[in-house]
């Protein structure tokens, strides 16, 4: 994609200051959610935080920098591209999965949070699948690819841009056991937005790569350690099989 020189909006700096609106803005929606909505459900209390939260911050950001964010479609629209989108997200989640797995590994895991992840991946499907296969890829694509990243092009260049935009994201997680997952699914979303012009790969590529374990484990297919119960203290790999599998998708990962 060619950046124009139109808008440096947000330098790093502001992009610190619009994260700390947004975790703002979570907080007051989800205090809203629970005392004036009486939502009581963990997974659809944050995925309505963060619709109702993070699409006003990305709406006042994209007003701020003077452009809108990129959703017309990739063009030319080749089957092929997606396609081979889908193999190489299918295998992503299996590798991100893994990365996750080493910082259980690393740091183990409190019961706490433990328990919290369940309640979100392994809760009632459909909502699940709301917060994270659709409200996620939508408003984090949207802020962190559609604002920051393309900004932080025009400011710094093609290769900071990606490696600041995912530390970002990272951070945006608050939490060391999301940390490296999210840092290198960071830099392939980046790629993406920055190859095609368009926010829709990222966000069919996020999408895939939150939905896939969630709707796999709803079918009655579980493998250990990619969409299995996760459990506090204890680190479970993925078996090799299913990891080598994965690599091969993964292969396609540049699509």
């Amino acid at each position: 994609m060619t950046i124009r020189k139109s808008s440096h909006w947000p330098g790093l700096a502001w992009s610190l200051a619009v994260l700390a609106l947004a975790f703002a803005a979570q907080a007051g929606a989800a205090w809203v959610w629970v005392h004036l909505g009486g939502v009581r459900n963990l997974t659809l209390l944050a995925g309505l935080a963060n619709l109702t939260a993070l699409v006003p911050v990305a709406v006042l950001g994209f007003w701020i920098s003077g452009e809108p964010p990129a959703f017309t479609p990739p063009a030319p629209i080749r089957p092929r591209f997606w396609l081979g989108l889908l193999l190489a997200a299918t295998g992503g989640t299996a590798v991100l999965g893994e990365l996750a797995n080493l910082m259980a590994w690393l740091v183990p895991l409190p019961p706490e949070l433990a328990n919290l992840f369940n309640q979100v991946t392994l809760g009632p499907p459909l909502i699940s699948l709301f917060t994270l296969a659709v409200v996620a890829p939508l408003t984090e694509e949207t802020l962190f690819r559609g604002l920051f990243l393309r900004a932080f092009a025009r400011r710094y260049g093609m290769w900071p841009a990606l490696v600041l935009s995912s530390a970002l994201f990272a951070f945006f997680h608050l939490n060391v056991w999301q940390a490296l997952a999210a840092v290198f699914a960071g830099l392939y979303l980046g790629h993406l937005c920055l190859s095609t012009g368009s926010l829709w790969p990222p966000i069919v590529a996020h999408a895939w790569f939150n939905g896939l374990p969630v709707a796999l484990a709803a079918l009655g297919f579980t493998v250990d350690g990619y969409n299995s119960p996760t459990v506090a203290g204890a680190a479970s790999f993925q078996p090799w099989p299913w990891v080598a599998g994965a690599r091969c998708f993964w292969a396609r990962v540049w699509c």
